[in-house]
């Protein structure tokens, strides 16, 4: 059995609070998981969320899957932003390296990359909605980062090829096959399999079922890696929360995975 590597997706479920990302730290460091990773929009999105929330703009989150959280936002008295000081991602570099445990950024602003690079992060993920971004891709290809995950989303078989020509099909990508959708059946798992056989290419799964049996079930399809979202003990909503694995159920469905 080929190993898989295991990923637990912080995203943006930290709330901009550094204190609450660090207990995510806390907690991932102690599980079985090979990596976690954080979330860096674009420096557009969190100014437009700060100003669409002061001007209680609601076409600002018309058209986010996290329509929501950002409902709720909207509501509070008090205006907090989702981004987290480049220092702390410093911190938690240092904190996975103590631990032995990669870190990777779902990065949408290329302007980041450089940061990263000097970071020295393990992997980089680009999110399905800049599968055409091939700039940020690029670059991302040209960091030191060990490999680049690339979400393919709904993008049809046509335009993965496409994409995988432009970049030469470099060995350092893993297509991650991803669906958002909550029955089985339409989260296609055995698109992983095609994909591989296909591309000739390594391909991972990454979750974003509210059933999270899906993340179970995708060992059969042999992915060279799984990610799923994590979200901590606040009882609050999470950008990522219905998909999202509780923290204290992490360890055992990792130790799940990796036996299967």
């Amino acid at each position: 059995m080929k190993k898989k590597l295991i990923f637990a997706e912080i995203g943006l479920n930290h709330l901009g609070s550094k204190i609450y990302a660090k207990k995510y730290l806390k907690s991932l460091l102690k599980t079985n998981i090979d990596g976690l990773t954080f979330q860096i929009k674009k420096s557009d999105f969190y100014n437009d969320l700060q100003d669409s929330y002061y001007k209680k703009n609601k076409k600002f989150y018309k058209n986010y899957r996290e329509k929501k959280f950002y409902i709720n936002l909207f509501r509070k008295k008090f205006f907090k932003n989702l981004n987290l000081e480049d220092n702390f991602y410093k911190f938690a570099y240092s904190e996975c390296k103590k631990s032995k445990k990669l870190l990777g950024f779902a990065i949408a602003d290329v302007n980041k990359i450089n940061f990263l690079n000097k970071c020295k992060v393990d992997f980089i993920k680009i999110l399905s909605d800049d599968f055409d971004n091939i700039d940020l891709i690029k670059k991302a290809l040209k960091s030191h980062a060990r490999f680049i995950l690339i979400s393919t989303g709904f993008s049809s078989i046509r335009k993965i090829k496409k994409l995988l020509n432009k970049i030469k099909s470099d060995n350092k990508v893993i297509l991650i096959h991803t669906r958002f959708a909550n029955s089985i059946k339409e989260n296609d798992l055995q698109k992983i399999d095609f994909l591989r056989s296909k591309f000739k290419v390594k391909v991972g799964f990454g979750n974003h079922s509210n059933n999270l049996n899906t993340i179970k079930l995708s060992v059969k399809y042999n992915p060279d890696v799984i990610l799923f979202y994590v979200r901590g003990k606040k009882n609050v909503s999470h950008p990522d929360h219905k998909h999202a694995v509780p923290l204290n159920k992490v360890d055992n469905l990792c130790k799940y995975l990796k036996k299967n």
